[in-house]
C-alpha cells in the first residue's frame, strides 16, 4: 500500500513538470509518460468497444469479453521511474521511498542515464530496481528484481512511424500513436504460471529489446506458440482471440 501511495504521488506530480506524450521522450519522466499514455490508450479502446459490445450479455455467452482479462503492462513501482533525473540529488529521487516510510532506500548512479534503486521489502528481501533511459532512442527500461530473482521488466522503445514496442514479462505489443491519439494496436499475453512452477515468461537478457528495437514487425508479437490472448484493434475494428479468465476460447470481432 505504502508504495502504490507514492507512486500515485508522482504520477499527480508529472503534469506540474510539462510532460507530454506528443513529443520524443528526452528524459525519465516524458518516457514514462508516455509509456502511461500508450497503455491507458489502449485499455481506454478496449473497454469502450468491449463494454458497448457485452451490454445485455450473459457472462458465460460464448460471445462475451467480460472474463477476459486485459491490463495492458501495468507497474505501480515503475512510476518511480519519473522522478530521475540526472541532474538531481539522490535525496530527491528517494524522496517518495522516504515519504512512506522505505528509509532504508539507496540509489547508485551506474552510468548516464543509468541506476539501480536497491532497499529491503516488508519480508527483509532485497529488492533491486534498475533503471534505464536512452537519450538517443527515448527507450524506457525497468527492472525489479527480489532476493536475486526477476520479478519484472517493463520495455519501451520507439519506433519509425510513430510506433511504438512495449514488452514486459508475460506481454508484448506494437502501438501507433500521434498527437494524443490511438491508431491501432497489436497486442498478445503469453501463459503464465500461478506457481513460478515451469515459468516460461520473456527474459530481460534473451528478450529484451532495449534501447534499439529497429525492425521488428507484428510477427514479434505473436511469435510465441503459447500465446494466451491476442488484441488487435486497426482502427476500426477489434478483434480478440485466445482464451479468458476462465479458459473459455473466445474469437471476437467488433467493428467501430
Amino acid at each position: 500500500m505504502k508504495k502504490i501511495l507514492a507512486s500515485l504521488v508522482i504520477l499527480c506530480l508529472l503534469p506540474l513538470f510539462g510532460v507530454y506524450a506528443d513529443d520524443i521522450p528526452n528524459s525519465y519522466a516524458d518516457a514514462y509518460q508516455l509509456h502511461s499514455d500508450l497503455t491507458t490508450a489502449m485499455l481506454d479502446a478496449y473497454e469502450s468497444l468491449t463494454e458497448a459490445h457485452d451490454e445485455g450479455l450473459e457472462y458465460d455467452d460464448p460471445s462475451s469479453l467480460a472474463m477476459i482479462l486485459f491490463l495492458p503492462f501495468l507497474s505501480i513501482d515503475m512510476a518511480f521511474t519519473a522522478s530521475l533525473k540526472e541532474d538531481a540529488e539522490a535525496s530527491a529521487a528517494l524522496a517518495a521511498f522516504a515519504f512512506f516510510g522505505i528509509t532504508d532506500a539507496a540509489l547508485t548512479r551506474q552510468a548516464p542515464h543509468d541506476y539501480i534503486i536497491t532497499y529491503a521489502n516488508p519480508d527483509e528481501l532485497p529488492v533491486e530496481m534498475h533503471c534505464e533511459f536512452s537519450p538517443e532512442t527515448g527507450a524506457l527500461r525497468f527492472t525489479q528484481y527480489t532476493d536475486g530473482a526477476l520479478k519484472q521488466f517493463q520495455e519501451l522503445v520507439p519506433l519509425d512511424g510513430n510506433r511504438y514496442a512495449l514488452q514486459s514479462k508475460h506481454q508484448r505489443a506494437l502501438v501507433t500513436y500521434a498527437d494524443g491519439r490511438l491508431g491501432g494496436f497489436i497486442y498478445s499475453g503469453i501463459a503464465q504460471s500461478l506457481f513460478g512452477e515451469g515459468d516460461t515468461s520473456y527474459d530481460v537478457v534473451r528478450d529484451g529489446i532495449y534501447p534499439d528495437a529497429s525492425g521488428l514487425n507484428e510477427a514479434w508479437v505473436t511469435e510465441r506458440d503459447d500465446v494466451q490472448l491476442c488484441i488487435t484493434l486497426d482502427g476500426f475494428t477489434l478483434t480478440v482471440k485466445g482464451e479468458d479468465f476462465l479458459l473459455n476460447k473466445k474469437d471476437v470481432t467488433i467493428s467501430r
